[in-house]
């Protein structure tokens, strides 16, 4: 006979589920150990990397205080290298001022302009004026002008119609 619909709708009784015995506790042992061992792994993979890692952080502060280290080399080199340059420079303003300008202005007329530069800007003014007034006509505009200029920006500056 078939069920009525009564019986039909009727719902099924609740069970709960039965709990799943485990039915090869070897397995689930040999389990237990694969994973300890795939931890063990891990922990052993993880201190290999800090350990590069360590290893590499020491060896770029080392890198960096060697650095450090040749930039004050540098920079002590640069200073004496100025040091010396300045001093130079001084002697030669010091040789050209003692001399006579017209003397000065001979030598100066067949000098690289931005030796001739470098020392007659570097004069004072009135040891400057009366070389500057004895070299050529042309030699002495390029000097002013380059004089005039070179406290410009590399931008402003027009040196490029300069003649000599």
């Amino acid at each position: 006979m078939p069920p009525s619909a009564a019986e039909e709708a009727a719902p099924e009784p609740l069970t709960a589920p039965e709990p799943k015995v485990c039915e090869a506790p070897e397995d689930l042992l040999e389990s237990i150990q694969q994973e300890r061992v795939l931890l063990e792994t891990r922990k052993q993979q993880h201190a290999e990397r800090e350990a590069a890692l360590d290893l590499r952080a020491e060896t770029l502060e080392i890198e960096q205080q060697r650095l450090a280290d040749l930039k004050a080399e540098l920079e002590a080199l640069l200073a004496k290298v100025e040091a010396a340059h300045t001093s130079d420079v001084d002697r030669l303003v010091s040789l050209y001022r003692n001399m006579k300008p017209k003397e000065a202005a001979a030598i100066m007329n067949d000098l690289d302009i931005e030796v001739s530069v470098m020392v007659i800007g570097t004069m004072n003014e009135r040891d400057a004026a009366p070389i500057l007034a004895a070299l050529s006509p042309v030699r002495a505009r390029a000097i002013s002008q380059i004089i005039l200029e070179r406290s410009k920006l590399p931008g402003d500056q027009r040196l490029d119609d300069i003649r000599l």
